[in-house]
């Protein structure tokens, strides 16, 4: 099953608790996930623990260039096979669908260390009350 966390136009949440209710449930969180940094938005992303698996697009809430995103998984040992490569050169198989691009998380490393959790959550928050303004005006 397939539940989307946020649709791009309208910000719309699928019902989370549905997670878990399938053989395997990835939720599409690429526009709210992050939300549940936050602890006055992290009730609207209530179930989304449960999922299997989860993907962010980091380039939304984590001010990251563009073809930035995160995929999740509950239990690696049974996701890490699907998503590694490898060939006899290599000493261990490169998990993630980008194999060996490891430096391509070097901006979401740097934005961490200099903003840390509060100050994404902080990014977060103002920005979801500027949203709140605009649409009850």
């Amino acid at each position: 099953m397939v539940l989307t966390a946020g649709t791009t136009a309208t910000g719309v949440i699928d019902p989370l608790t549905l997670a878990a209710q399938a053989k395997w449930t990835h939720v599409d969180a690429a526009w709210a996930g992050p939300l549940r940094l936050s602890p006055t938005h992290a009730h609207l992303l209530n179930g989304i623990d449960k999922a299997d698996s989860i993907a962010v697009s980091a380039h939304k809430w984590f001010f990251q260039p563009k073809d930035s995103a995160l995929i999740m998984f509950r239990e690696t040992e049974q996701s890490n096979p699907a998503i590694s490569l490898g060939g006899g050169y290599l000493t261990a198989p490169n998990v993630g669908v980008q194999g060996s691009r490891g430096a391509a998380a070097i901006p979401s490393l740097a934005t961490l260390i200099a903003w840390g959790r509060e100050g994404i959550v902080n990014r977060i928050d103002r920005v979801m009350l500027m949203a709140s303004k605009l649409a009850n005006e």
